[in-house]
């Protein structure tokens, strides 16, 4: 990153118009996102290990916010490390800017949070509310 220098937009013409279409219309209630960064100074000679992820990280939550009024955009550093870290309604984190299949899959969270549809088949919801304790589980993507 240059000093004085912005840098474009995250989302093209064809991408916004993809995130316009996936949730215009189709969220209920507003939806918290958190986009938690570690923000570097541009007076650095060598940026931190990271900073080009986080600065992409918050400029996407920042425009998927301006395209849908429903998604309450939170940017903290609070906890930040060197990867940036995607949290819709408190429950469901991302790690890392989502790209491709992982952005369609926050989209769908952000929807489904809104809704308050799981997605879940019959009986799942009230079997893992029966859970003596909470659970922690985490799904690995690679892109492919």
């Amino acid at each position: 990153m240059e000093l004085g220098r912005r840098s474009a937009g995250f989302f093209d013409d064809v991408d916004r118009s993809y995130v316009v279409a996936q949730l215009e219309g189709r969220m209920d209630a507003p939806v918290e996102l958190t986009v938690t960064v570690r923000r570097t100074s541009p007076l650095l000679m060598a940026p931190p290990p990271g900073a080009e992820e986080a600065v992409r990280a918050e400029q996407l939550g920042r425009e998927l916010a301006a395209l849908e009024p429903r998604v309450l955009l939170t940017v903290t550093e609070e906890g930040a490390g060197d990867v940036p870290v995607f949290t819709v309604a408190g429950r469901v984190r991302f790690m890392g800017a989502p790209r491709v299949n992982l952005f369609r899959a926050l989209l769908e969270t952000l929807r489904r949070a809104s809704t308050g549809d799981h997605g879940l088949p019959a009986g799942w919801a009230a079997a893992l509310d029966g859970l003596p304790r909470p659970v922690h589980a985490e799904v690995f993507a690679t892109p492919t």
